[in-house]
Order: structure tokens, then sequence, then C-alpha cells
């Protein structure tokens, strides 16, 4: 047998507003990351390419609609870690709307 890893691949979405500010979202979920502070993103399903990934968790996150999404680069801390592509986001301005099972507070 062969000694593959099989990674994970997400994409994190850093939304910055006309200020230049970063949009944050307080984790509901998964219980180990409950109460922290990050940006809009999660693991691409299957056949699901990046950019669909982007639109789709920063909608489901925030309720934003992205416009433009420029990948920045990619963080692999080890092999059995997930890898991260990191894209810097532009969104249609709209209130917040998001499912508070996955998401708490939108910043």
């Amino acid at each position: 047998m062969k000694n593959y890893i099989v990674s994970r691949i997400s994409v994190n979405c850093f939304v910055k507003n006309k200020n230049g500010q970063f949009l944050l979202v307080r984790q509901a979920r998964p219980e180990h990351a409950k109460g922290k502070w990050s940006v809009p993103g999660g693991k691409i399903m299957k056949n699901e390419d990046f950019k669909r990934a982007v639109v789709r968790e920063v909608k489901e996150e925030t309720g934003l609609r992205v416009i433009f999404a420029e990948h920045k680069g990619i963080i692999h801390e080890s092999p059995e870690k997930t890898v991260k592509h990191i894209f810097l986001v532009r969104v249609k301005n709209a209130p917040f709307s998001f499912d508070k099972k996955e998401i708490m507070e939108v910043n």
C-alpha cells in the first residue's frame, strides 16, 4: 500500500471594505473553533472550483455577493493540515445575513 496523504483544500476570503478594513466572522462551529474570529471561508466541495467556493462561502457566511476575487497565495503548514488558498475579495454592499448555526456574528 502506498503512503499518500489526502489533503483538504479550503478558501479563505479576505473581504476588504472601502475604508481598507477587513470583514471578520465569529465562528459558531465546529466546536474547536466556536467563538473564534476568522475570515469567511471553508472547505471546497467535490467538483467545485475555487471561484464557486469563494462565492458560496462568502454568501453563506455573510450574505454578501462577491464581485471580484483575486488569488493571493497558499498556506500549507504540514501534510496533514488543510491547504488554505487565500483570496482578496470585493463584495457588493448589502445587509449582512448568515446562518446562526455556522456564524455567531459578522463584524
